[in-house]
Order: structure tokens, then C-alpha cells, then sequence
């Protein structure tokens, strides 16, 4: 028994879906205790005593999620010790309670005597054990032995209520405090009682949840720098870290009669900084940016900006390997101080605090000391000071009172103490002076402010120039200056004009562009959408990039903005389907994969096309080399065959997908294509054998990405074989299955015999498709020619050529007839073709040729009198196509149907080309939009049918920026919330699909929560909705939660556009949905 109770316990503990655990007895008794007997002799004998169940208990106990026990009759003996352990015990009316060990000549065990003497007191626990006596519940619970007395029938329901009421939270600080509970219960030793605590709170602070204005999303690529983070300063930090005879000097923040907040510069209300503005600052991502008096600084710090420890928490769940910090407040108050004495003291108060927020980081926090230009002399010294202090860097701001550009050779002190100490300098814009870019306008209140966000821009234009026109960095030539937060698409343009500008002159300096590309950094913001054209033109090396986080006037979206700014997907905001990609397995690959018994005849067979050869041995070294794969996102589409990212390592094919923007591609293998040729040499069952082993590794390969649909082969050759491969296959979650396009020996396509492998395909609704390499090749005889042996375009003696190319459409021209005419397809009205990388300038002919023989032949054949339609029509139906990207698509279309073609990239092989959506585009001029979304989405989803989750059908962006621009906006931050919020409630993977057209979320565990879905109607224009469940009480739930909602029958809520975003009813709204099952499961465990 004690063996089965740890087991359950420790499976309850490894269950997600369990919270909590409740013991109970079964029958009328609780446990009236152990054989004492048997367990000593087992513990004299040497036994394992934790294998019988009898071992640490207590430890299994307290290190157990919370654990509740429901004693439902007499609990004595062990019977009652083993649960005094446990977090909380009720007890039913009329139980009985006993520690009798007395009676027995033994004592207590299971750390009785401890438990005892903590729940009851000292006399009670002594009496209790002292004497053997039995008591009765209400009398357990009058001492403390118990902490509830409920009648019978309500026992395990109460039980089960107080431990969901413990299991709702987290499980990380429910573990936490028992631990605590367990270590101080009995430490009379406060200092270490403190210490426990503070140890415990440090470990829950870098893992609690986060919670934040928007979704935080993790960056895909290892190793992020973010070049201008920030940090919300204390408010009283200046008055802390300043020197004494500055403290009345201090910067700090006060509040005017009407209750607003302002910032305070040298005992000074500032005029620069908007009233009420100061608690706006670390407002990124959040939708009201109106200053309010109840708006205040200290209680709108976001998550990370004024703690260390929280900082780190949010740059790992961003997976960013460090930032450069900055100030926030440091940024205001420059503008308005002009001396230098003072200046310099709130520089060095800042710097110190910012190394202490930072020293215990790692290295992952990286503090840039603040410098003034008013005092170049003491900054020199506080930059050493600085520095020694474990400040990295520094900066100034891009303007000087006393009005000495920053190049200026009154400042080489500075630059030469930077070189001297091995730092960079850095320009960061502030808040600057009026009139000091606005030039010869008076500007409009209304219009000032874009102005304002585009000439802060010249200022630092200006600064930087002048380090180029009065030769500083020729002066310093180790001498590292950075550029940060003012933008980068400008640049390219500045560096062109110096350089220009110096030719004309015709004097001997070094140009600008190369200087800046050997000395000078600058950052991009999060929103640029030109910088990576501009990163072409100057240099990469140049370049950084930078959140700014947690300011306001960048937006929050950054891991998007980036993985475009850095890593431009190769298609972007539409939803493209890609017919044809391919695996480049490695030679040996298919071995893995071969049953044993098949191994040694096919190594045999196959030896020519099992040996590694020297190209792809060198591709496998490169594909290990870090500096090769530092640019796999530049040469993703200029990369082929083996060399290209996620070409035989199915690791890092999601990461490829992610790149090149399709929603989905059909995966094809490479070197098995043809299948060896086993099926020509006459070995049929070894030709069945491979065929398994493909199925096996491709769908293997896909595995890692639901994008990824694999293909089986299913060889025809036997007839009665093929169904039974084609289920092994299903079976093994390949997509699509293939047959070869030619005919095979001895019986036509068309059997009768394969109707079993149609209805299959059509019962689990998905495609029978042709590849390349199934096809019928040209016959040896058209190559002797008596001429030399022509090339092919890899270079090879006798691989594939124009000539060669010729023979592609004729077995599948010929086969597809057959299905048609023989009735395959009228008999599977459901089932799909596709021919796939064989072309389709044929395809309008053979429409055509086939209509020409049904009508020559009709008369004669009862077969073709037999057909639902012409065989064109059956053919456009239920036959899709993917022609190369250098046919003439538009043509193509024109000629047969826009329903039958399919886009394919035939990615990472040679013959797609680098760019073969521009080669498509080209080729369709005159295609209608309507057309080109079949030809990339439509078709392909009509093609592949179940095989295709609905939830790649399309991109839920894609349907959201389908709405008009308010509704867009306003579902886009609901989805944020949404995402955000399942994010951090601890239901594993949450499944973005699609809905009725719509956006929906649910737990992929199904048994955990319910589906939550938003979307719009044209009907209620003024509106946005969401829904639930109607089989769930969700909406009763909402009614008693939210009265003053608009609700739609037992489904729907209905939110104003032109009201707040509701952000805590959404969140609450979308806890209740995705946790639906498991709350209303009140966590229960085992018994």
C-alpha cells in the first residue's frame, strides 16, 4: 500500500494538470495504521525501505505540491502521523484520532513528535502521546491536531475546494513557502529565517511572471545586443548618490497644486518637461498616453526598468544576450542646467547608482557613464573614475551650452582618455534648446511636435559632421563613436554629401564613408523599414540595433520590427503555400531509416549513390562552420543544394520557414526520388522496403514544424502492397502521397485493383500527387547523335539537359488520361491530383487533346460515355499544377483555368532560382489579384485539404489587416493581450488558428481550456466581439463579473471601438477560457 500511495503522490507531482492532492481513505476508515513489526524487521534486515514506501516520507511530503488530507474515519497510528506533514487536514463528524505507539511499547515516528508539538502546544502533543488516548474530530480540531470538521458527505468536496483554492497558484512559490514553512517552523534563529526568505524571493523574483503593456515575443536569433536600452531612475536617487554640498541641488520630482507631477532641475520647476508627463515614460506599448494627476512616475514603472533582477528576467524571455543602458530621467534635465560645476555633479550621481544597478548582471547589463561637454576636464576624470567603476562606455548629449561643436579640438582631452581607457563615446539625444534646429520658422503649437521628432535628428547630424570636417577621428584613430537613438536611414545620404563635398574641394582627406565604416556605430530604431538598404550601402559592420525600452515613441512591436529590420523575410504580409520544397538527406540517410533485413542487398545496390561525395562533404564542414552561418539569413535564396539553411538538418528547417515567409511547404526528398530505380531493375520487394524507409525518414524530417508536410511514396509496382503502404504512411503523418508518373510494368494506374489506395487517400482527404523522377526518361538512343555530349547546367557529363527536359510531361500527359478516362477520378469525387515540378506549358494542350479523343472515341467507348463531364472539366476539377517559374504562367492560365496552377519554389534546389516569385510575377502581368491568391494560397489549400492544418490556411495577421484600419488596430492589441496572457498562464503551447474566418486561441492540451475567438462583423460597424464556448458557462461567469458588458445570446461579448481598451476585463476574459477544463476540474488528485 505504501509502495502505491508514493507512486500515485509522485505521478500527482509530475502531472501539469494537477495543482493540488487530496488523500483520503476508501471505505468507512481513514488508515488505522501500519505493521510496525514488518517495517522494523525490514529496516533490521538491511532493506530499501524508500522502495517499500516506508522511506522519506515526510521529505516526498513537504517537497509535494500542496497536499490536503480528507480523514474520513479512524486515523491511528501511522495512520494519523503519515498526514501531519500535509499542509491542511479536515477531518469528517464522528472521525477518530489516536498517536497510540504508547500502548504498543513504541514511539512516534514520521517526525510525529515535532508535527504534534507544532499543531497542538506542548501539553496537548505531550498528553496526546504520553497517554495513547483516542479523540474524537471536534475535539482534534479544538486542540489544533485538525483544522476542519465537516460533515461526511461533504468531506472530499471541502477537501477538494481549500486545495484548488491552494493549487490555483503558481506552482514555483506554492514549492517555495512549504520549503520556507519546513526550514523555519522550528529556527528560532531570525537571522537565518530572514535569510531563507530573502534567498527564496530572490529565486521567485527572476521567475515570476511578467506582466506588461503588450505580448512579450522571444527573438529567434541567439546573441541580441540591444545598443540603447533604458532604466527608470529612482526618483530620489540624485538626493541618495550626490554629494552632500549638492543634496539641496538635487534632481527630483515634485507635484504642483492641481496634483500634477514635474521635474525639478537645480530647485526649479522645469519648462521643458510637460507637466504630468513623467509618468508616461515607461508607457511602451500602452494605448493612452494622456498625463493625468493620478498618472504618477513611481507607480508606472514597467516590468525590468528600475530592477536589475527584473530586467534580467525580460531580456531572457526576449532572448537578449545584454544591453546598453541609459537614462531616462538623465535625459531631461541637461537641456535646462547650464552649470557646468552642477552638470557634472548629476553625472557622477548617476553613474554611480547605474554601476550599482548593473554590477551583479554578469555582464549582461552594461552601464555608459553620462558626461558633460561644459567640463571636459572633470569629465575626464569621471570617465576614469567611471570606468573603474565598471562603467563600459559614455556619452553627451548633441548640443553644448557654451555652443563648442563636439569635434572641436577644445575636446580632445575627452577623446583621448576614451582611447586611453580602451571605451567608446557616444552621441544620445535629449531634450534640447529652443531654437537650436528649428531654424528660420515660427512653428504652429499643433504641427511642432512631428517637426520636433525629425530635427532632434539634425542635431545630431551636426555633432557628428563635425567630428569628420575638423578631423577628430583622423586625430584619434582608435577612437570608437557611436550614434544612438537617432534613426539610421539617413546615414547613407550624409556620408555621400561628405564625401562629395571633400572631392570638390580637392584636398588630401580620407573619405568619410570609409572612416565612419572603421570608427563609428549607429543604431537603427526598432521601426525603420529603409535601414536594411542602407546597411547594404554603408557597411553591416556599422550597424547596431536598439528596443529603447521601456520609452513611449518607439513601438513595442521590436522582435517583429527586427527579424525585418535584420532579416527581411523573403515574402512578407501575404500567405503563400509552396507545392514543392525539398530534403537534401545526406547520402547514408536512408540506411537509418531501412529495416535490417534490406540493409546489406540495398548497400550493395545502391553503393554509387551512397558514397559521400567530395561537394557535399565540403558543404556538410561549412554548414559547422559559425562564421558560414552567421549569414544564412542574407543567403538564404542565393544558397543552394546542401549549403542552404535547413537543407538536411530538419533543426533548422523551422528557422528557414520563418525566413522565407511561406505558410507552408510540401516537403519532397532528393537523392530517393526514383526510388534507387529499384522498381526498373526488377526488384520488386526491395523497392517496397526503400519505399518504407523514405516515408519513414521524411516524415521524420517534418516533424520538428507542423508547416512542414511530408510526402510518401507509394511505389506501384504491386498492387495489393501499395494501400498498405500508403496507411503505414498516413499513419506516420505524411500529407500527400506520391506515385510515380509513369506507367508501371504489367498493369495501368487506372487498376481497378487500386481502388482500395484512392478511397483511402480520399477518406483521410488528402492528396495523391506525381513528382519529377517518377516520370518515363528519354531513351538513351536521342543522346548519340554523333556530336559531343552536351552538358547540363551543373556542369556534369550525363545528368539532365534540354533534350532531356523533353520527356517530363509525357508519363504524367499519359497517366492522368488514364485515371480520367478509366473513372478514377468520378469514382473519388473528393480525391485530389497534383503534378508537381513537371512543368505546365503542356497542360493547355492537353486539356484540349484529351477533349479531342472524347469526342472522337465517345461513340465507341462506354467508358468515356460514362464520365460526369468533358475530360477537361473533370481534369480542372480535381487536377492541380505547378508550372516552372520560367513558363509563361499568365498564358498558362489564360489557356486552362486559374483554379488548376500552384506556386512552388523548389527550395534549396538549383533549378528554383534565387527569386522565383519575382520570375512568377513576371510571367503573370496581367494576372487579377483574385487570380494571383489562387495561384499562392487557394489552390494549394483546395489541393492538399486535411492534409493542410486549418491553421495555416492563412496568416492570422493576414486576416486581421483584412478589417478596416480602426478594427485592424484595435484586434491586433486584443491579440497582444490575448497572446501575452496565455503566455504567462502556464497551459503549455496555445494554438493560433483560424475559425470560421477568423481568429480563435486554444490550449493545444484541449483538456485544459476552451476556445476563444475575436473577430468583427460589418453588421455591428461601431463594434469588435468576442466569443466563447456556448456549450461553456463562460458568459454566465462574465455576466456576474462584468453586468455592465454588451453580451450576444450565450457566446458573444460586444466591445465599442471607440471606447479604452478594456485590458484587464481581457485578460481576466481570456484567463477564465484557456483554463476553463482545468478550473473546472478544481484541480483534484489522487486518492
Amino acid at each position: 500500500m505504501g509502495a502505491e500511495l508514493r507512486r500515485a503522490i509522485e505521478a500527482a507531482n509530475g502531472d501539469e494538470e494537477v495543482s493540488a492532492i487530496v488523500l483520503t481513505g476508501a471505505g468507512r476508515g481513514f488508515c488505522a495504521g501500519a505493521d510496525i513489526e514488518a517495517v522494523f524487521k525490514a529496516q533490521s534486515d538491511g532493506a530499501d525501505v524508500a522502495k517499500e514506501g516506508t522511506g522519506d516520507w515526510v521529505t516526498l511530503v513537504r517537497e509535494s505540491k500542496p497536499m490536503v488530507a480528507a480523514i474520513n474515519g479512524a486515523a491511528v497510528g501511522v495512520g494519523l502521523t503519515q498526514v501531519l506533514p500535509m499542509d491542511y487536514l479536515v477531518a469528517a463528524q464522528g472521525a477518530k484520532l489516536s498517536v497510540r505507539f504508547v500502548k504498543m511499547g513504541l514511539v512516534p515516528e514520521l517526525a510525529s513528535s515535532r508535527f504534534l508539538f507544532a499543531r497542538c502546544g506542548w501539553g496537548q502533543a505531550s498528553e496526546l502521546m504520553l497517554s495513547g488516548k483516542t479523540i474524537e474530530a471536534q475535539a482534534a480540531l479544538e486542540m489544533g491536531l485538525v483544522d476542519k470538521v465537516v460533515a461526511p458527505d461533504d468531506l472530499v468536496s471541502t477537501a477538494c475546494e481549500i486545495a484548488a483554492g491552494m493549487g490555483e497558484n503558481p506552482q514555483s512559490s506554492l514549492r517555495a513557502i512549504k520549503a520556507l514553512i519546513s526550514a523555519n517552523a522550528g529556527c528560532n534563529d531570525y537571522a537565518e529565517v530572514q535569510r531563507r526568505e530573502m534567498s527564496a524571493l530572490h529565486q521567485a523574483y527572476t521567475t515570476r511572471l511578467i506582466v506588461m503593456a503588450y505580448e512579450i515575443k522571444k527573438f529567434s536569433h541567439p546573441g541580441t545586443i540591444d545598443a540603447d536600452g533604458h532604466v527608470l531612475e529612482p526618483p530620489d536617487l540624485w538626493e541618495n548618490y550626490l554629494e552632500q554640498k549638492y543634496q539641496h541641488r538635487a534632481l527630483r520630482i515634485g507635484v504642483d497644486d492641481s496634483g500634477y507631477e514635474y521635474l525639478e532641475i537645480d530647485q526649479v520647476p522645469s519648462k521643458r518637461s510637460r507637466k504630468g508627463s513623467l509618468g508616461l515614460l515607461g508607457a511602451m506599448g500602452e494605448e493612452d498616453m494622456r498625463p493625468s494627476p493620478e498618472r504618477r512616475y513611481i507607480d508606472n514603472i514597467p516590468f525590468g526598468a528600475s530592477d536589475p533582477l527584473e530586467r534580467l528576467q525580460l531580456m531572457s524571455q526576449e532572448n537578449l544576450e545584454c544591453t546598453l543602458l541609459y537614462p531616462t530621467l538623465g535625459l531631461l534635465w541637461e537641456v535646462e542646467l547650464a552649470d557646468p560645476e552642477l552638470s557634472l555633479a548629476y553625472c557622477r550621481a548617476y553613474n554611480r547608482w547605474i554601476a550599482d544597478f548593473c554590477r551583479e548582471s554578469s555582464g549582461k547589463l552594461v552601464p555608459i557613464a553620462h558626461l558633460t561637454l561644459l567640463d571636459v576636464e572633470g569629465s575626464v576624470a569621471e570617465l576614469e573614475r567611471a570606468v573603474k567603476d565598471g562603467c563600459k562606455g559614455a556619452w553627451v548629449n548633441p548640443f553644448n551650452h557654451n555652443k563648442i561643436i563636439h569635434g572641436d579640438a577644445r575636446h580632445d582631452l575627452l577623446y583621448q582618455k576614451c582611447m586611453e581607457l580602451d571605451v567608446p563615446f557616444a552621441l544620445h539625444p535629449t531634450f534640447t534648446p529652443h531654437g537650436a534646429a528649428e531654424g528660420i520658422f515660427d512653428w504652429p503649437r499643433e504641427g511642432r511636435a512631428w517637426a520636433e521628432a525629425i530635427w532632434l535628428r539634425s542635431i545630431v547630424q551636426q555633432a557628428l559632421i563635425s567630428y569628420f570636417s575638423l578631423g577628430t577621428l583622423e586625430r584619434f584613430p582608435q577612437l570608437k563613436l557611436g550614434v544612438l537613438e537617432a534613426g539610421s536611414g539617413w546615414i547613407g545620404a550624409m556620408l555621400d554629401r561628405l564625401d562629395a563635398y571633400t572631392a570638390s574641394l580637392n584636398i588630401n582627406r580620407p573619405s568619410a564613408t570609409e572612416t565612419f565604416r572603421k570608427q563609428c556605430f549607429i543604431s537603427g530604431d526598432p521601426d525603420e523599414t529603409a535601414a536594411p538598404h542602407i546597411i547594404d550601402h554603408v557597411g553591416a559592420d556599422c550597424f547596431m540595433w536598439a528596443t529603447d525600452y521601456p520609452h513611449p515613441d518607439h513601438p513595442h512591436t521590436w522582435v517583429d520590427d527586427l527579424e525585418k529590420y535584420a532579416f527581411m523575410a523573403y515574402i512578407d504580409n501575404q500567405t503563400i503555400h509552396d507545392a514543392d520544397s525539398h530534403v537534401m538527406e545526406l547520402p547514408e540517410k536512408i540506411l537509418e531509416y531501412l529495416e535490417s533485413d534490406y540493409q546489406a542487398e540495398f548497400s550493395e545496390f545502391a553503393a554509387a549513390k551512397l558514397r559521400m561525395p567530395e561537394d557535399i562533404s565540403r558543404a556538410v564542414k561549412q554548414q559547422d562552420n559559425a562564421v558560414f552561418r552567421a549569414d544564412e539569413a542574407q543567403e538564404l535564396m542565393l544558397r543552394k543544394n546542401h549549403l542552404a539553411l535547413g537543407a538536411y538538418r530538419n533543426s533548422d528547417r523551422p528557422k528557414c520557414l520563418d525566413l522565407l515567409g511561406f505558410s507552408s511547404q510540401l516537403v519532397f526528398t532528393t537523392a530517393a526520388l526514383g526510388n534507387y530505380g529499384l522498381e526498373e531493375a526488377g526488384k520488386p520487394e526491395l523497392a517496397l522496403a526503400a519505399a518504407r524507409a523514405h516515408n519513414r525518414m521524411n516524415a521524420d524530417f517534418c516533424s520538428v514544424d507542423k508547416r512542414l508536410l511530408a510526402t510518401g511514396y507509394v511505389p506501384l509496382l504491386d498492387i495489393e502492397a501499395a494501400p498498405k503502404i500508403a496507411e503505414e504512411a498516413l499513419q506516420l503523418g505524411c500529407k500527400a502521397l506520391m506515385i510515380p508518373s509513369k506507367c508501371p510494368a504489367g498493369h495501368s494506374p487506372s487498376h481497378i485493383g487500386f481502388e482500395p489506395l484512392w478511397s483511402l487517400a480520399e477518406e483521410a482527404g488528402i492528396p495523391i500527387v506525381f513528382h519529377v523522377g517518377g516520370e518515363e526518361k528519354m531513351a538513351d538512343s536521342y543522346f548519340e547523335n554523333g556530336l559531343p555530349r552536351v552538358k547540363d547546367f551543373h556542369g556534369g557529363e550525363e545528368n539532365f539537359t534540354g533534350l532531356s527536359f523533353m520527356s517530363i510531361p509525357i508519363a504524367i500527359w499519359q497517366s492522368m488520361a488514364a485515371i480520367i478516362f478509366d473513372g478514377v477520378l468520378d469514382r473519388h469525387p473528393n480525391l485530389k491530383f497534383g503534378a508537381i515540378e513537371l512543368g505546365a506549358a503542356w497542360l493547355p494542350s492537353w486539356l484540349q487533346f484529351m477533349d479531342s479523343a472524347w469526342g472522337a472515341f465517345r461513340k465507341g467507348e462506354a467508358r468515356l460515355q460514362n464520365l460526369s463531364d468533358r475530360p477537361s472539366e473533370i481534369a480542372r476539377r480535381q487536377f492541380r499544377v505547378t508550372p516552372y517559374a520560367h513558363e509563361p504562367t499568365g498564358w498558362i492560365m489564360d489557356n486552362s483555368s486559374e483554379d488548376m496552377l500552384l506556386f512552388s519554389s523548389d527550395f534549396p534546389h538549383v533549378e528554383g532560382g534565387r527569386n522565383p516569385i519575382k520570375r512568377f510575377s513576371d510571367n503573370m502581368p496581367e494576372v487579377s489579384e483574385v487570380a494571383r491568391q489562387k495561384f499562392y494560397r487557394d489552390n494549394f489549400i483546395d489541393l492538399m485539404g486535411a492534409g493542410l492544418d486549418i491553421s495555416l490556411h492563412d496568416h492570422p495577421s493576414v486576416v486581421l489587416a483584412s478589417y478596416p484600419p480602426k478594427v485592424s488596430k484595435r484586434l491586433q492589441q486584443v491579440r497582444k493581450i490575448v497572446l501575452t496572457t496565455a503566455n504567462q498562464l502556464g497551459v503549455g503551447e496555445v494554438i493560433e488558428t483560424l475559425k470560421w474566418n477568423e481568429v480563435a486561441y486554444l490550449p493545444a492540451n484541449a483538456g485544459i481550456g476552451s476556445t476563444l475567438r475575436i473577430g468583427y462583423s460589418d453588421k455591428m460597424p461601431q463594434h469588435y466581439q468576442l466569443y466563447v464556448h456556448c456549450g461553456t458557462n463562460l458568459i454566465d461567469m462574465s455576466k456576474t463579473l462584468f453586468p455592465e458588458l454588451s453580451y450576444q445570446g450565450n457566446r458573444g461579448i460586444a466591445f465599442k471601438l471607440d471606447e479604452p481598451l478594456p485590458r484587464d476585463i481581457l485578460i481576466m476574459l481570456t484567463e477564465m477560457t484557456l483554463t476553463y477544463h482545468r478550473t473546472k476540474r478544481k484541480h483534484v488528485a489522487a486518492r
